[in-house]
């Protein structure tokens, strides 16, 4: 149903790769996937040397970028004709490269998998009855293991449409500054302002001070390293994020049929810049408050700005929280 699950499922994107070849159009997903590789490389060394091959290749080359990548938009052009191209230029081109093989491509690629009509009993004959019984039963963990997920989200998502019990979350949340026991040591943030207010206060309030500005860290998956203050916050955006996306949903729905009016483009724009001041550019500091990175902002921003307004616009900060959240809400 959806292009994302596509390029980020190994299987359908080796099909879709081979139906792009066939059509001769191949070359933006290669664009894609050659990002992709760029964002997952920890290297410096090698990131800039990524950063070289994919200019080499796909914007210095005979064909016009804009028609190699069949996409148009200005990020495109700035990139060909940049002197100095960032890792953070090419991830916003990838965006509108996708989103344009989304809609020249996706529907006719969607056409290629009619519902199925194969028996449930049905299984290759060639396959030993041993395996099948290996191969059944790992399919079915899987299957279990992403039901529960799903079921968890789906679950996760209820429960904060309730306000009881988003409060309730958002308090265990606020509580979780005092666990000791897996919070790394706090460091003190403070800002030109505060430093000031600080030294024309006695000790007590100058010490209240501080510890309003203590930063908690922890360490959760995969050593990814969270700010704990920032955890109401990271709920907030995303249950914002998630009502921007739907309103974005319904917005494209109309501008298919022709009925999107100025008034939804500049309800999302204004949407997009309450969200972007209360959560990412931030009067109180610091100015980032959930815990995506300071890159995944600035695409956020710049992606904003170019005007795209769809749910792409926030799909990577979603990726980043979702699984935060929901380790501290099944806890």
């Amino acid at each position: 149903r959806h292009f994302v699950k596509v390029l980020h499922n190994p299987a359908h994107l080796q099909y879709f790769r081979q139906f792009l070849e066939e059509r001769n159009a191949d070359q933006p997903l290669r664009f894609w996937m050659a990002v992709e590789k760029l964002v997952a490389e920890p290297n410096a060394k090698i990131k800039s040397a990524l950063v070289s091959s994919i200019v080499r290749n796909y914007f210095h080359g005979d064909i016009p970028a804009e028609e190699l990548l069949d996409c148009h938009a200005s990020i495109i052009k700035e990139i060909r004709e940049a002197e100095v191209v960032t890792p953070f230029m090419l991830l916003t081109a990838q965006v509108f490269v996708q989103k344009a093989m989304e809609k020249r491509w996706f529907k006719e690629y969607q056409d290629l998998f009619p519902p199925s009509e194969t028996p449930k009993g049905w299984l290759p004959r060639a396959v030993p009855p041993a395996e099948l019984g290996c191969a059944s039963s790992l399919q079915k963990c899987a299957w279990f293991t992403i039901h529960d997920i799903v079921k968890s989200i789906c679950k996760f998502h209820r429960e904060m449409n309730d306000d009881k019990c988003r409060m309730e979350f958002e308090g265990f949340l606020r509580k979780e500054r005092e666990n000791k026991e897996e919070n790394l040591p706090p460091t003190t943030m403070r800002s030109s302002s505060t430093t000031s207010t600080l030294h024309s206060h006695d000790v007590s309030s100058g010490s209240l001070q501080d510890k309003d500005m203590a930063l908690v860290k922890r360490q959760l998956f995969d050593n990814q390293l969270i700010t704990v203050n920032f955890l109401v916050d990271d709920l907030r955006f995303y249950l914002e994020i998630n009502k921007f996306s739907r309103l974005a949903d319904s917005a494209e729905a109309l501008a298919a049929h022709n009925m999107r009016s100025d008034k939804e483009v500049a309800f999302l724009k204004r949407k997009a810049a309450i969200i972007s001041k209360l959560f990412l550019n931030s009067d109180i500091p610091p100015k980032l408050r959930v815990n995506i990175s300071e890159d995944d902002r600035d695409l956020i921003w710049t992606l904003s700005s170019k005007g795209l307004l769809n749910r792409l616009l926030y799909h990577k900060a979603k990726v980043t929280l979702l699984p935060i959240l929901i380790h501290f809400w099944k806890r």
